[in-house]
C-alpha cells in the first residue's frame, strides 16, 4: 500500500492501530513515523507514552504489559518494534504477534519498523509464512506501507516545495541536475537543499549553482567518465578517475558502473534505430526521464560497435579484478587506454 492511505489516516487524527513500515526510502519512513511520534511528544509525560523495543531484546510479556497499561495523561500511546526479523521469524512468534494485534486497544498504535531494503514478497496477501501472517494481522488492524523511492515528478515537486518553504526559487534544469548529481535519496537531497538555500542570496538558483555547491555522488562522476570517453575526452576521463581514486571509491563499483553506463548507451542506440519513443526507451531500460536525457547525448557520440567493445572490455576488466592478483586502479587505467586505442583505430578505418 502506498503512503497516501497513511497520510489520510494521520490527517484524520485516528492514529490507533497497527503499522508495518518497510521499503528503501528512509526519509519518508522517518517523516511519517515522526508525525505519529508528535502525537505523544505533545503529552505532559511523553516518556510514558512512547515505548521502543528492539525485537532481538524484547520479551512478549513486556510488550503485553506496555499494551495493557493505559496512556499517562494522554489519549494515545505509541509502541515501536524495531528491526523485526521477518525472514527468520518462527510460526509461534507470528501467531503471538497476530493475537496481540487482533486485540489491540483503541488508544495504542504498534509500528513494526524495518530499515534498508526488504523483499516485499514476504508480506504478500494470502501467504502462509510467518511474515505473511503478521502482515495479514497488520492489514486487519491498520496499514502495511511500502516506502519506495519517489517518482521523478513527485521528487521534483518535493524539491520545489522545500525551496519555496525557504523563500528560494530554482529553475527546472537546476532541479534536474541536482537529482542527477546527488541521486534520489531524500535525506541526501535535503542536505543539499539546505546548502543551496543558504547560497542563494535572494536570487534564483541555476544549474551552475548546483555544480558549484553540491557534491556529486560516485555514480554521477563515473557516468561523467563514460560520457567523456564517448566524447573522446580521455584527459577528463583520467582526471575523474584520479578523483575517484583519491576518494577511495571501490574499483569494483567504478568498473560495474562504467559497464552499465556503456550498456545503457548501447541499448539506447539500438532502441533509437528501432524507432522507439523516449517514453518506451525509459520504460524498457527502467530509466527515469532525467537519466534517459543524460544517456541520449552520450550515446549519440559513439558508434554502436565502440559501445559494444566498451561493454566487453569492462566485463573483461571486471573478471580480471575478481580472478587474478593485480592493482585494481591500474587495471581501470589500462581499460581507458584500450578504449582510446580502439576508438582511434575505428576512426582510421
Amino acid at each position: 500500500m502506498s503512503a497516501d492511505a497513511l497520510k489520510k489516516k494521520i490527517k484524520s487524527g485516528k492514529l490507533g492501530g497497527a503499522y508495518l513500515f518497510y521499503g528503501d526510502e528512509e526519509y519518508l519512513k522517518d517523516h511519517y513515523l515522526g508525525q505519529l511520534r508528535r502525537a505523544v511528544e505533545t503529552s505532559p509525560l511523553p516518556e510514558f507514552n512512547h515505548i521502543v523495543f528492539e525485537e532481538k531484546d524484547m520479551r512478549f510479556s513486556d510488550l503485553g504489559d506496555a499494551l495493557e497499561t493505559l496512556p499517562t495523561m494522554a489519549n494515545f500511546k505509541l509502541i515501536e518494534i524495531r528491526e523485526p526479523n521477518f525472514e527468520k521469524m518462527k510460526a509461534d512468534t507470528a501467531e503471538r504477534y497476530a493475537a496481540l494485534l487482533d486485540d489491540l486497544p483503541d488508544y495504542a498504535a504498534i509500528v513494526f519498523l524495518l530499515r534498508g531494503e526488504t523483499d516485499g514478497r514476504l508480506f504478500a496477501p494470502g501467504g502462509k509464512t510467518p511474515a505473511a501472517v503478521v502482515a495479514a494481522a497488520v492489514r486487519r488492524n491498520g496499514l502495511v506501507v511500502e516506502f519506495k523511492k519517489e517518482t521523478e515528478s513527485k521528487l521534483y515537486a518535493w524539491i520545489d516545495r522545500h525551496f519555496t518553504h525557504r523563500g528560494v526559487t530554482i529553475g527546472k534544469d537546476a532541479v534536474e541536475l541536482l537529482v542527477a548529481m546527488c541521486g534520489n535519496d531524500m535525506y541526501i537531497l535535503a542536505g543539499e537543499i539546505e546548502k543551496l538555500a543558504s547560497y542563494a542570496s535572494d536570487r534564483p538558483l541555476t544549474a551552475e549553482d548546483v555544480r558549484t555547491v553540491c557534491c556529486a555522488n560516485s555514480s554521477y562522476r563515473i557516468f561523467d567518465m563514460s560520457a567523456s570517453v564517448t566524447a573522446g575526452d580521455y584527459r577528463k576521463a583520467r582526471t575523474i578517475l584520479a578523483d575517484l581514486m583519491f576518494s577511495r571509491t571501490p574499483p569494483e563499483l567504478i568498473i560495474a558502473t562504467l559497464g552499465k553506463s556503456f550498456c545503457d548507451m548501447l541499448l539506447v542506440r539500438d532502441a533509437q534505430s528501432a524507432g522507439k519513443s523516449p517514453a518506451a526507451m525509459a520504460g524498457a531500460l527502467k530509466l527515469q526521464d532525467w537519466q534517459l536525457r543524460r544517456v541520449l547525448p552520450a550515446a549519440s557520440r559513439a558508434e554502436a560497435s565502440f559501445l559494444a567493445y566498451a561493454v566487453r572490455a569492462c566485463a573483461e576488466t571486471d573478471l580480471r579484478l575478481k580472478s587474478v592478483a593485480c592493482e585494481p586502479y591500474a587495471a581501470i587505467e589500462t581499460l581507458l587506454v584500450r578504449l582510446r586505442v580502439y576508438g582511434r583505430a575505428r576512426k582510421t578505418v
